[in-house]
């Protein structure tokens, strides 16, 4: 009988480039899907007022036990994180951490590991209540249960196109 080693799985942030959605936002410019894109220039400020809310679909039920938050100059000083198994749209909703003195910057949230699809941000109370809140990023550390591939050529062709999805579509510059 062989040694083996345990298999050591590394969460990543599965929540990037996934789809986003929110509650609102200040202008076309700042909507939810920036704070999935993995660039720290880029971010979704909410509607100035009441409460607010973004949520991230993952695409699938995945297993993940850590959220960060990177906030820019307007940030939420109350704050639910919450999940839900649920098909699109989700109805139901647990909370995963509630804070009602976040400090911005960066804040990273550990919890007991959860299975979920979605993922939401609700949004309580602002720290500047004439500025809706600046999120840059919400990274959601687990594993996914089905990789994701792209179906992006790396190379282009001859004709400096690359192909898309099957050969059907071409991006060319």
């Amino acid at each position: 009988v062989a040694d083996t080693e345990p298999l050591m799985v590394i969460a990543t942030n599965i929540a990037r480039n996934r789809a986003a959605y929110q509650s609102g936002s200040v202008d076309d410019d700042h909507t939810a899907h920036l704070a999935t894109d993995g660039h720290s220039e880029t971010f979704w400020e909410s509607e100035t007022g009441a409460s607010a809310w973004m949520e991230v679909d993952l695409g699938e039920s995945c297993t993940f036990g850590q959220i960060t938050l990177r906030w820019r100059e307007a940030f939420a000083t109350g704050f639910r994180l919450q999940a839900s198994n649920e098909v699109f749209p989700p109805k139901q909703w647990h909370d995963l951490f509630v804070a009602k003195d976040g400090t911005g910057n960066v804040q990273t949230v550990s919890f007991p590991s959860t299975v979920a699809r979605h993922i939401r941000l609700l949004i309580t109370d602002f720290s500047n209540v004439n500025h809706g809140c600046q999120l840059s990023e919400i990274e959601v550390y687990g594993v996914r249960n089905s990789p994701l591939t792209s179906s992006l050529l790396t190379a282009a062709r001859p004709d400096r196109t690359l192909a898309l999805i099957d050969g059907n579509w071409k991006l060319q510059n």
